[in-house]
């Protein structure tokens, strides 16, 4: 249904050129071994015998919009209701002769007379096929892997070796480590303008207070208590002014914030002081008054809980001692319970906010790890530059010249891989991609992808493409491809196994771009990845095979390094025309 699919979108969309576009499709089923392999460029790959099986059910199709299956996949296939099977014949590399199947829909096919006079194959009519879309399935059946995943399996998250504390209720030691230092700046930073409003709602209100004072101390008959009052509120005035005034500025400073706190408690303890030798005072007003400063003692601090709960401590203390003096007898104990009730439900609400804050903190700075493990990730899986053009989520497309490009495979993988475990498989694979990709950055060469066992890297890396040297890429194409074939060596020696690279490496023009929503990765187009492709599967196992171009190229930049053995002339069917390739060895 996939592939049917497919021809029918493409048979909508044409090129620039007017033409449409094309597709060949190859379908095989059969056993895969499945696994991450690489380092620098980590990718997902299958491997196997069926791989290489389907790749040929695709590149042995004559004709165009053809969908082509092995007889596994047809043997697999269960109702082919409405479906039209067509028996074909075909000679894939490898394989040797193959029956295969072109498919199509059954009432409407229309062979034309087209003869299939490839070597090896039966002379048949190729049949072209119209394709009716199969029914989309309703929007609630649609249910990816990833979503059932989060359904089934709840996030995990690991314990950070940098994680704040958990919070402590009481602590004498006035130190802070380096961790709760970082996090009692950015809770500072978040309840700074909490912080300043509530020192400004102070100044206001005890200028006020200044003024009724002084009103009263012309109009009162007790000068003595008036006098005192407005020197304690002038007294206070002047210190939330200069909190003001500094805490713009020294917001983040631990001394500060241990004279913030200090400041408030001297207040709450002044008023106590004041209620025990004053004998004319407003009961009311100083109560007020002190849980005032409370709430700025809690809510107003840039301590943590657990310096915070001592000033409360010693503060609370003070306040009930003046309380129990100054209350008449019957006063005494709702007094009390109404302020330290008032005095708890202020620490309880910033022992939720703390805890909640330290929550936080550590889930920020586990998801900023993860975001720059997937940055660093999605980094290595593009140049630079189309990396910045995805995170600005533009759409671009590259269009170079002179770029090197090379196809290396594994010669003898599938053999080895036939009687082998599946970790044993990805294992081998994994240790030999990941020695590609160390050596990859060692020479600047990029890495493409990876097609089972086949290895894909161009020259041009995308860093600082108006600065680029096309016939150093070469060179470093051409170091790297001689590193591969030792590596394989090494490889051969350490497992007593019998491995070979075959390497073809051309130089041409190539088309770039990001391809995919979900799956999101950089490719490469164009009929020169296509020759590169060819060269090497015309190439010779552990030599290097190299197009006319790739040659001009190396003998222009090391003229008298390499020497070059006429090889296979290759068929370019895209340009009509052949090409020569060579085998290239050192002097």
């Amino acid at each position: 249904e996939l592939a049917i699919s497919i021809v029918n979108c493409v048979s909508s969309i044409y090129l620039k050129n007017g033409n449409p576009l094309t597709v060949k499709i190859g379908v095989n089923s059969g056993p895969v071994t499945s696994g991450v392999v690489g380092f620098h460029k980590p990718q997902f790959s299958l491997v196997g015998d069926a791989v290489n099986t389907a790749s040929r059910m695709a590149s042995t199709i004559s004709s165009k919009n053809t969908i082509q299956i092995s007889q596994s996949t047809y043997a697999l296939i269960g109702d082919k209701k409405g479906i039209m099977f067509m028996p074909n014949q075909i000679e894939a590399k490898g394989k040797g002769i193959m029956d295969t199947f072109l498919v199509g829909i059954s009432n409407e096919i229309e062979e034309t007379e087209e003869i299939d006079e490839r070597p090896g194959t039966r002379n048949t009519l190729i049949p072209r096929f119209t394709f009716k879309p199969f029914k989309e399935p309703s929007s609630n059946k649609k249910l990816s892997s990833v979503e059932n995943n989060k359904r089934a399996n709840k996030p995990l998250r690991r314990r950070s070796t940098e994680m704040i504390e958990e919070i402590q209720l009481c602590s004498f030691a006035c130190r802070e480590s380096q961790t709760e230092k970082l996090f009692r700046y950015r809770t500072v930073v978040i309840g700074l303008p909490i912080l300043v409003n509530g020192l400004r709602i102070g100044l206001v209100c005890h200028f006020l207070a200044l003024l009724i004072h002084i009103g009263y101390l012309f109009v009162g008959e007790n000068s003595n208590f008036s006098i005192a009052s407005v020197i304690l509120n002038a007294v206070e005035s002047v210190l939330l002014l200069c909190l003001i005034l500094v805490i713009k500025k020294r917001f983040g400073s631990y001394w500060l914030a241990w004279a913030l706190q200090l400041s408030f408690l001297v207040c709450i303890v002044t008023h106590a002081i004041q209620i025990l030798f004053l004998e004319e005072i407003n009961q009311e007003l100083e109560t007020i008054r002190i849980l005032y400063y409370f709430v700025l003692l809690t809510h107003c601090s840039t301590l943590f809980f657990k310096h915070i709960m001592l000033t409360v401590l010693i503060g609370s203390g003070v306040w009930t001692l003046s309380a129990a003096f100054l209350f008449e007898s019957e006063e005494v104990a709702l007094g009390i319970l109404i302020s330290l009730t008032f005095v708890v439900v202020l620490l309880v609400t910033i022992y939720v906010r703390e805890k909640k804050l330290r929550n936080s903190s550590v889930l920020i700075k586990d998801a900023k790890k993860e975001l720059n493990k997937v940055e660093k990730l999605i980094n290595q899986m593009m140049p630079p530059h189309a990396y910045e053009h995805l995170k600005e989520e533009n759409s671009f497309t590259d269009r170079m010249s002179d770029v090197t490009l090379i196809y290396a495979d594994i010669v003898g993988f599938t053999a080895w891989s036939s009687d082998k475990f599946p970790e044993e498989i990805v294992g081998m694979l994994s240790q030999l991609f990941q020695r590609f990709d160390k050596h990859c950055a060692e020479h600047k060469v990029y890495k493409v992808h990876t097609i089972g066992d086949c290895y894909v890297a161009m020259g041009f890396t995308g860093d600082k493409p108006e600065s680029r040297d096309p016939y150093g890429e070469c060179l470093n194409m051409i170091n790297f491809a001689k590193v591969m074939i030792d590596m394989i060596k090494e490889v051969n020696e350490e497992h007593e196994i019998q491995l070979n690279m075959r390497i073809g490496i051309h130089t041409g023009e190539v088309v770039g771009g990001i391809t995919g929503t979900n799956i999101v990765r950089y490719d490469i187009y164009g009929p020169d990845v296509m020759i590169a492709n060819k060269i090497e599967s015309n190439g010779v196992p552990g030599r290097i095979a190299v197009s006319e171009v790739t040659k001009s190229f190396l003998k222009n930049c090391a003229p008298e390094r390499f020497k070059f053995t006429k090889h296979k002339e290759v068929v370019d069917k895209y340009r009509d025309r052949t090409f020569r390739t060579y085998l290239l060895r050192e002097n």
